[in-house]
């Protein structure tokens, strides 16, 4: 979809007169991993526009997730997120407030920002508002089972397998692969030990933010956090928030403050105990899930996703750039 198709789309959402659409300003901002992201001048004020990827391949709804989880957040009085302007759902694309703000750097990450990070999940939870959550569809990738999570560690490795390519990242790649799944085999077999610290029969659920993290944050002129980009949010097992939370590379989480966020996080449920133990034993499996997600350039249908978010991307160079932080991950993983 171009620029030009766009206007009139974004035209009707804000409701902008014919007349005056020439004046609307569209300017392309950072590129996400999945989705063309826009600045939208229009009448002395800006909003973004989002134009979500879709393919035959990848059924996953991100626009209804992501509208769903802000109107819900707004609903419950959660002020650290956008808030919902607009949306077509036809042509896959939604308008949000517009954030003042910059991106956190991994060295500006400290115990204020982790706070304020738990801060946002438990008001997410906050057993008043999540009577108001029963129609959030599940976040994707959703677990709620230890071998729900066994399951999708495994069958993201056996995609990878098929990794192809005689170029020297290619090889690198295949090799790197082999080396992560003899790890993942290791890990699987000391985590089948300890199953009965998992309370895998609570099947707790929670409503996560999902790809949660200070990659999908900035901060305000006030010095306060906004959380951003909600399209794989849903219930999903507190755990795997927790790990996801600490194992996404783009702006890492200091793993000091790993117990003191799995203590508050999970002091919304009434398992909290429980959970902080699930949340401490599947950390590892969640950092093995993570070097998986990072070489996803190397499968030619999610490259194309990224195609899709930044067309100017040299794939060569990305997949290089990719294969150094998995390695990076894979050597902080206690195996």
């Amino acid at each position: 979809m171009s620029f030009d198709s766009l206007i009139p789309i974004i035209g009707d959402l804000l409701q902008v007169p014919a007349r005056q659409r020439p004046a609307i300003g569209l300017e392309a901002c950072r590129t996400g991993g999945n989705n063309r992201i826009y600045i939208v001048s229009v009448d002395g004020r800006k909003v973004v526009a989002k134009q979500y990827f879709r393919h035959p391949s990848d059924p996953r709804d991100r626009l209804h997730a992501e509208r769903s989880f802000l109107e819900y957040a707004g609903r419950a009085g959660i002020g650290c997120v956008p808030r919902v302007i607009g949306s077509d759902a036809a042509r896959g694309v939604g308008l949000y407030e517009y954030i003042d703000g910059t991106q956190l750097a991994a060295r500006e990450i400290g115990s204020k920002q982790v706070e304020e990070a738990a801060t946002f999940f438990l008001k997410l939870n906050d057993p008043e508002n999540r009577e108001a959550a029963s129609e959030l569809p599940t976040a994707s990738e959703a677990c709620f089972t230890v071998n729900e999570h066994f399951a999708m560690v495994d069958q993201r490795l056996v995609r990878l397998g098929a990794i192809s390519g005689s170029a020297d990242v290619d090889l690198a790649a295949q090799d790197f692969v082999a080396s992560l799944a003899t790890l993942w085999g290791r890990l699987k077999e000391r985590l089948s030990h300890a199953r009965e610290n998992f309370a895998e029969e609570l099947e707790e659920r929670c409503i996560s933010p999902s790809d949660f993290g200070f990659h999908n944050a900035l901060a305000r002129p006030s010095g306060k956090l906004c959380f951003l980009d909600f399209e794989y949010a849903g219930w999903d097992d507190p755990a795997k928030m927790a790990g996801d939370f600490f194992s996404h590379p783009a702006v890492t989480v200091p793993r000091e403050h790993f117990d003191e966020f799995v203590r508050v996080t999970m002091g919304h449920s009434r398992h909290a105990k429980a959970l902080e133990a699930r949340a401490r034993l599947l950390l590892p499996l969640f950092q093995v899930k993570w070097c998986c997600i990072i070489l996803n350039n190397f499968i030619p249908e999610f490259a194309e996703r990224r195609k899709f978010a930044d067309p100017a991307l040299d794939e060569a160079a990305a997949k290089r750039g990719q294969l150094e932080k998995a390695q990076w991950l894979y050597r902080s993983i206690e195996g």
